[in-house]
C-alpha cells in the first residue's frame, strides 16, 4: 500500500515540478511573480519541516519500519512540491 502511495506521490511530484517550471517560464520578468514564488516557497518549506519533524519522531520511536523510509521521504518531498504548486496557483489567483 505504501509503495502505491509513493508511486502516486512521484507522479504528483513530477506534475508539480512541471507546473512550477511553466509558471516561472511564463512570468520571467514580473516582480509580482517573484513575490508569489517567494511566499509559496516559504509556506512549502515550513510545511516540509513540520512533516520531517513528525517523520523523525515516528521513526525514532519505531513506528516506521526502516524498509519504508525511502517511500516516506518520497511522499514528503511530493507533498512539499504539491503545496508549493498549490500556493503558487492560489496566490496567483489572489494577487492577479
Amino acid at each position: 500500500m505504501l509503495t502505491v502511495i509513493a508511486k502516486i506521490g512521484t507522479a504528483v511530484l513530477l506534475l508539480s515540478i512541471f507546473y512550477w517550471a511553466y509558471y516561472v517560464d511564463k512570468n520571467k520578468k514580473d516582480e509580482r511573480s517573484e513575490k508569489i514564488i517567494g511566499k509559496s516557497s516559504k509556506y512549502s518549506f515550513s510545511f516540509t519541516y513540520i512533516l520531517l519533524g513528525f517523520f523523525s519522531i515516528f521513526y525514532l520511536n519505531g513506528y516506521i519500519d526502516p524498509k519504508n523510509v525511502f517511500n516516506f521521504l518520497v511522499i514528503i518531498i511530493a507533498l512539499m512540491s504539491l503545496v508549493n504548486s498549490l500556493f503558487i496557483f492560489i496566490l496567483n489567483k489572489k494577487m492577479g
